[in-house]
């Protein structure tokens, strides 16, 4: 009968073995799925580098920063734009109905301080040969459709000659911003 209880007493102790096999053996897996995904991933790395010559890509040789779209320029005068001018006459720009405006923006003379918005621009890029005039402003009313703020901008400017300052059209643009149209 003592072997019989030696099998009794010993039976916990070889389910606790056979318990941590199959932890480990799971364990074990985890671990080479893992280390195989690492190696495909650094293989193919080096397959990249190698086709490349050991260089990096060229849209990473120089950081996206220093390009500029006018490189000669070094300071910027930023017009925020407040609305979307929506008629199609640019010289009668300072017709309120001719902008989309917001029922708080529906103002004697809101029109006009776009128009003077436009014009101090133009003035502070014309005093500084360095400068790049830059209209911000998106599509920012569902209601102008891909209309932008920024555009409406630029084309009431170029509707009035550029003020008589034709060379800041050269260092103008305009910033585009996809937004979700309210």
């Amino acid at each position: 009968m003592q072997p019989a209880r030696l099998y009794q007493a010993d039976r916990p102790r070889i389910a606790g073995i056979n318990k941590s096999r199959k932890a480990c053996s799971f364990a074990t897996m985890v671990a080479l799925i893992l280390a195989a995904t690492i190696l495909w991933t650094l293989l193919g790395n080096f397959q990249v580098w190698l086709r490349l010559g050991g260089r990096q890509s060229p849209e990473f040789d120089e950081p996206a920063v220093t390009k500029r779209p006018v490189p000669h320029l070094r300071n910027l005068v930023l017009v925020a734009c407040h609305a979307v001018f929506i008629g199609s006459d640019y010289s009668k720009a300072e017709d309120a109905e001719a902008w989309l405006l917001l029922d708080y923006q529906k103002v004697p003379g809101q029109a006009h301080s776009f128009i003077e918005h436009i014009q101090a621009g133009i003035q502070h890029a014309e005093h500084d040969p360095d400068a790049l005039l830059l209209f911000s402003g998106g599509q920012t009313r569902k209601a102008a459709g891909p209309r932008s703020e920024a555009e409406g901008y630029w084309l009431v400017a170029e509707a009035a000659k550029w003020w008589g300052s034709s060379m800041v059209r050269e260092r103008a643009f305009t910033e585009v911003c996809v937004c979700i149209p309210t």
